[in-house]
């Protein structure tokens, strides 16, 4: 019975770890992404990214014998690949508007749209410490969301309201994804959900792509190095490692702590957007983060003393 607890402990650990690391990876990404929008269009990188990635996948999720899907799940598996994708494209087109900062700061929202998606499809009941939670990190999102702005300098602090209000559309979609993919996880490998993820949505990119190229393999031609590097790295990197780290710990805890990683992710584009990309730290981005950052707390402390 010991030797079982501490196998258990273990791999909480282990999934810790995981998140702690799709966090910082989740908060690289948009500096990955600033580069490669220069050279290349939104569905043209998420393409790359996710066919690629799908190319590698394939060959290890076939030669791992064993696996089976039921075809009751086939609509479940369908509905969280388009939430998936929905993040992604979003997420890129949002991007375009914004600076990497506010983008990850949005994502600290995660955690408290998942405490109103379970209160409206799990029927989970919405305590005390959920309602601040939630109007701390409304406070927040206004805040990047609810002005208007010519400032440069906020701008290049806060992004445009247009932007962050698309990321918040990614960032609803990636919490329904952690709601539907939790049930999935406990069924299916996270090799083989992700898989499925990356088939979707470069399906869904080739779809858009086709409509303006006649090959598309042709976008990578007069690309340069840089570009070409970014693009390497989000594969492999973000496509590859962040979802299958993410995929491989929400199959050992629950929705809510899967959806923590977010908390690294600000830190991490904070410091490489400042460093690399110009991003400026400002008095409302600050003020932003503090009501998001107590949003989290109570809904992070709350959760663990439960």
């Amino acid at each position: 019975m010991k030797i079982k607890s501490i196998k258990v402990s273990g791999s909480l650990i282990l999934a810790a770890f995981a998140l702690v690391f799709t966090g910082i990876l989740g908060g690289v990404a948009p500096i990955f992404l600033k580069v490669a929008l220069r050279e290349f269009t939104p569905f043209e990188i998420v393409f790359t990214r996710f066919f690629f990635a799908f190319i590698i996948l394939f060959p290890i999720l076939l030669a791992k014998k064993g696996f089976r899907v039921y075809k009751k799940d086939f609509v479940r598996i369908l509905f969280a690949s388009l939430f998936f994708a929905g993040n992604i494209f979003l997420f890129i087109f949002g991007l375009q508007y914004t600076t990497s900062i506010s983008s990850q700061l949005l994502y600290l929202l995660t955690p408290t749209l998942v405490i109103i998606l379970s209160f409206f499809f799990l029927k989970t009941r919405v305590q005390i410490h959920h309602l601040i939670s939630i109007i701390t990190g409304l406070l927040g999102g206004v805040i990047l969301i609810g002005r208007n702005t010519t400032s440069v300098e906020l701008i290049n602090s806060l992004g445009t309201a247009y932007g962050n209000l698309i990321v918040l559309g990614a960032v609803c979609s990636w919490a329904g994804y952690i709601m539907v993919t939790k049930k999935l996880s406990s069924l299916y490998s996270p090799l083989f959900l992700l898989a499925c993820n990356c088939f979707v949505t470069a399906g869904l990119s080739v779809f858009f792509l086709l409509r303006q190229h006649n090959n598309i393999f042709s976008i990578y031609h007069g690309a340069s190095l840089q570009a070409i590097l970014s693009l390497i790295a989000l594969i492999t990197l973000n496509s590859i490692g962040f979802f299958f780290l993410f995929q491989w710990a929400i199959k050992r805890v629950s929705p809510f702590m899967a959806s923590t990683t977010t908390y690294f992710g600000p830190l991490s584009a904070a410091f490489f957007g400042v460093l690399l990309l110009g991003e400026k730290i400002t008095i409302p981005l600050i003020t932003s983060a503090f009501f998001i950052c107590i949003s989290a707390f109570f809904t992070f402390v709350n959760k663990i003393k439960t």
